[in-house]
């Protein structure tokens, strides 16, 4: 299953291509150990962030190679964001050492095309900047930040017998966004993980199989045979282009 990517904007919430996008999301990130919940929860995020576009750039301003606009690698954040995640400053992510070591890395500029797969490269680096960080420097988690927990126990979240959905959200986005806009994309968020938790329900995390990727289609199936047998019919809430 490809990423689906483009210059601006992103993709709204019950759209093929976010559907796609988070179908990959969840197939990485549960592979790289974390619990369905907590995916979820980072991809209510994620809406408000990007909208679901692995190549979004802050204000739509897509950048040049080496723009001084990308910022440098643990500054601060005055410079733009850039991915699914908004990494900030784009830096963090762009020009970590280890990132271009990442399947897939590739990022989007304006005078050079980026990989289809820079996705894959961006979720196993927010996995690592959230693991080896925990006071909020270098772009990384802040465990103690508002309604933040340590990573590794966010990460474990498999279901919502500790916390609710939203509440994961919140300590997601307390956390590693930390954005100013809380208040006015709090509900947003939490409504769109919501929604992801929902469309997951029968997901199946990745395991060995014939081909890459195999567990995430094998998810989706069993999503979709389990709705049809139970003769279920959901309705789906638009997401809202920032």
């Amino acid at each position: 299953m490809p990423w689906h990517n483009k210059q601006t904007y992103g993709y709204t919430r019950e759209s093929s291509e976010a559907t796609d996008n988070a179908t990959m999301v969840m197939d990485i990130l549960t592979s790289l150990g974390w619990g369905k919940a907590a995916v979820c929860a980072a991809l209510g995020n994620f809406e408000a962030e990007s909208d679901y576009n692995p190549w979004r750039w802050q204000y739509e301003t897509v950048l040049p190679v080496n723009d001084s606009r990308i910022g440098v690698v643990c500054g601060d954040n005055t410079a733009h964001a850039y991915g699914i995640f908004q990494s900030d400053p784009a830096a963090n992510y762009i020009y970590r050492s280890q990132s271009p070591s990442y399947p897939g890395y590739g990022p989007n500029y304006s005078n050079q095309t980026g990989s289809q797969n820079d996705g894959t490269a961006q979720m196993h680096y927010l996995n690592w900047v959230c693991s080896n960080y925990s006071d909020g420097s270098c772009g990384g988690w802040n465990q103690y930040y508002h309604d933040a927990i340590p990573f590794a126990t966010f990460k474990a979240q498999t279901d919502l017998t500790v916390y609710s959905i939203e509440t994961l959200v919140k300590i997601f986005h307390d956390g590693y966004e930390r954005s100013a806009t809380w208040t006015s994309t709090g509900q947003r968020r939490q409504a769109a993980a919501r929604h992801w938790w929902e469309y997951f329900g029968g997901y199946v995390p990745p395991g060995p199989g014939p081909s890459s990727g195999g567990g995430a289609w094998f998810g989706v199936f069993h999503v979709l045979k389990k709705r049809k047998e139970n003769g279920i019919v959901y309705k789906r809430k638009g997401g809202v282009i920032r």
